[in-house]
């Protein structure tokens, strides 16, 4: 499925198995050298899928690079907002930037909301979202 997609543009998709009433929101995206996954709760997600799969192991395919920081407070149910802020804004880099690696998705990403999950960020999709 995902040799088919686009280079550039994100999909967002729920990280629960096929079926399952939705559990995690998460960002997909196609670049040229890998494929680039950006999880809301980071590298470490601790949730399991309606299941009982752990959705760590799930989403996680070979050649795959992952965002190496958590942007969503644990305690919070936000990870839809922070799928579709983060994908608006690679898709609106990869337009411009139709090579761009995982470093500058990265570094992107991070620009928006450091390396730490916190409340400010929560207030950033309110403004944005509002």
């Amino acid at each position: 499925m995902l040799s088919k997609m686009p280079i550039g543009v994100p999909l967002i998709v729920n990280s629960d198995v096929s079926g399952g009433p939705g559990v995690h929101w998460i960002v997909l995206v196609r670049l040229r050298a890998c494929t680039y996954l950006y999880d809301p709760l980071g590298p470490h997600n601790p949730l399991y899928t309606s299941s009982g799969y752990h959705v760590d192991k799930l989403i996680k395919l070979p050649g795959t690079h992952v965002y190496p920081y958590r942007s969503q407070i644990s305690t919070t149910s936000y990870c839809g907002w922070f799928s579709i802020y983060v994908a608006m804004h690679i898709l609106a880099y990869t337009k411009v930037h139709p090579n761009a690696t995982a470093a500058a998705i990265d570094a992107l990403i991070q620009h928006e909301f450091g390396k730490t999950a916190d409340w400010g960020d929560v207030q950033k999709l309110d403004k944005e979202f509002d």
